[in-house]
């Protein structure tokens, strides 16, 4: 990375996020309130509803799919307009870890802690490790002996991936196997 950055002019960086419910506050509140320029990445059937917020955006990056982030066409671009890429909650979820980790862009935050966002149990660890107080965990096939919330690994819980269940029976009946793998 230390190539990459003595590359950049550091008087003109600017903050490059993925366009999701967050990147609007991280735009807002993180860079122009800083006086930052903004560089949305974007899929191209998302476009529409961010160029609404030009106030906000300076730069697009336009995806055929989340996917392409990481090709040495769109690091390129980023890298040409001094980008230091801001990662949230849908980061690793969207672009995936292999990309997360690897991308030859500065991000803010340490990388290492992908693997830690990516898997549930270990994120659970870390803050039970840092004494945040953290709900019971429960697996598939558990004995749960009382009302538990169900949730999908990552991002993709938000998109109807919480079902309520009272027994251990109730979440496998409520097929959320099932769910994590057509998630997937």
């Amino acid at each position: 990375m230390s190539e990459v950055l003595a590359r950049y002019d550091l008087d003109r960086v600017t903050i490059a996020t993925l366009a999701s419910h967050s990147s609007l506050q991280i735009f807002h509140g993180g860079a122009k309130l800083e006086g930052f320029e903004t560089v949305a990445i974007v899929p191209k059937d998302r476009l529409w509803f961010y160029e609404q917020f030009r106030h906000l955006i300076n730069h697009f990056v336009v995806l055929n799919n989340w996917r392409e982030l990481c090709s040495p066409e769109v690091v390129r671009r980023l890298q040409s307009l001094n980008a230091v890429l801001v990662p949230h909650g849908s980061y690793v979820e969207y672009v995936g870890l292999d990309c997360a980790e690897g991308i030859e862009v500065p991000i803010f935050g340490l990388r290492r802690l992908f693997r830690v966002e990516s898997d549930q149990w270990a994120k659970m660890d870390l803050l039970r490790r840092a004494g945040i107080p953290i709900p019971r965990l429960f697996g598939v096939g558990d004995d749960v002996d009382g009302p538990v919330i169900v949730k999908l690994p990552g991002a993709k819980g938000g998109r109807g991936g919480y079902f309520i269940a009272r027994s251990g029976e109730e979440v496998v009946r409520g097929g959320v196997e099932e769910r994590v793998r057509e998630a997937w």
